[in-house]
């Protein structure tokens, strides 16, 4: 039997993005040593049907399932993936989330608060809890549960629920590439994790700084100082082309006066408030930042040659004007297993 020596002195991961007209992938790996850089190995991306997928649904697995292949055709270790750790995005509209105590849900078992492992003996519990959440039977939803802080609030646990249904169409639009998924995350936490991540290797995380991400969904801004979000903003699409928007992101940042704000997404929902990069930076009163993954880790010696170029070879006017930020949330994905 050959193995592959890249699969045996590598670890690799791949984030998979859905929105609603674009695919988007990027493979990552990662020496199997202590403090190796992080490589991009694969950035592709694909257009999208009108109408294979809406919202959280998709309405037609095939299309995507051949865009997923399409964006990783020219992937240079495509064999590698087949021991990959994938991750797939779920929007934040599709996820439900609440906090509880352990002391409340299950007042009987009170060896809950001391072992991890003892949590899997909570999960009636949590299906009836996540039940009463969703309003719908529990058998319908696909179901997390883990502690917020297992140090410093031991007995505070997080359920998360969504619809089983959206777990099961990506499973499948996976399966149809021949990739196992073996997590999906909503869409927010994963730009979150990916912008944090620049800030790291920036040498800027023992500062304040903000991280304000745009989608068709909306959006969100964190202010955060070392391991903690101080304030955040959350806003709807609709709120995007609201006269006092700015007004509020202005009075929101100004009070915490962070050193800079990294900003991810979707370019043209930037477009849609009316600023530009230049312009958010002026009403913000701070340097904002565009997130691109290829700087980053070509600041870790990470540089893959040819990366850039299969970018503009699969769609040269989709890279134009500030479209790596959207590689956000698939970069955010694949470094579940990078850090």
């Amino acid at each position: 039997m050959r193995i592959s020596m890249a699969n045996v002195t590598r670890r690799f991961a791949l984030g998979i993005d859905v929105s609603l007209n674009q695919l988007r992938v990027i493979v990552l790996s990662r020496r199997l040593i202590a403090s190796a850089a992080i490589r991009i190995e694969h950035m592709g991306v694909c257009a999208l049907p009108t109408g294979v997928v809406v919202g959280a649904d998709f309405i037609d697995t095939e299309p995507i399932g051949a865009a997923l292949n399409k964006a990783l055709l020219a992937c240079r270790c495509k064999k590698a993936l087949s021991a990959a750790r994938a991750a797939m995005a779920v929007p934040a509209t599709a996820t439900l989330e609440q906090q509880v105590s352990i002391a409340q849900l299950a007042p009987h078992h009170r060896v809950m608060m001391q072992s991890d492992t003892a949590l899997d003996m909570l999960e009636s519990a949590v299906l009836a809890q996540a039940e009463h959440l969703a309003g719908i039977e529990a058998a319908a939803l696909a179901v997390d549960w883990f502690r917020i802080d297992p140090t410093g609030a031991p007995d505070q646990l997080t359920i998360i629920a969504t619809p089983r249904r959206y777990v099961e169409a990506r499973l499948e639009v996976a399966a149809q590439a021949g990739i196992m998924l073996h997590a999906m995350d909503g869409a927010e936490a994963a730009a979150l994790r990916a912008c944090r991540f620049v800030v790291k290797q920036t040498g800027q995380e023992n500062r304040r700084y903000g991280v304000l991400w745009l989608s068709a969904e909306g959006g969100r801004i964190w202010l955060i100082y070392g391991h903690s979000v101080e304030r955040e903003l959350k806003f709807l699409p609709v709120d995007l082309t609201a006269p006092n928007l700015m007004t509020r992101l202005h009075e929101l940042v100004g009070a915490v006066q962070p050193g800079a704000i990294f900003f991810a997404g979707e370019f043209d929902k930037l477009r849609l408030i009316g600023r530009t990069v230049d312009e958010l930076s002026s009403v913000l009163c701070c340097p904002v930042i565009e997130f691109d993954p290829l700087v980053c880790c070509r600041g870790n010696h990470c540089k893959r040659s040819g990366v850039q170029g299969e970018l503009e070879k699969q769609n040269e006017t989709s890279f134009a004007g500030g479209a790596a930020m959207s590689f956000a949330v698939a970069f955010g994905l694949a470094l579940r297993w990078m850090v």
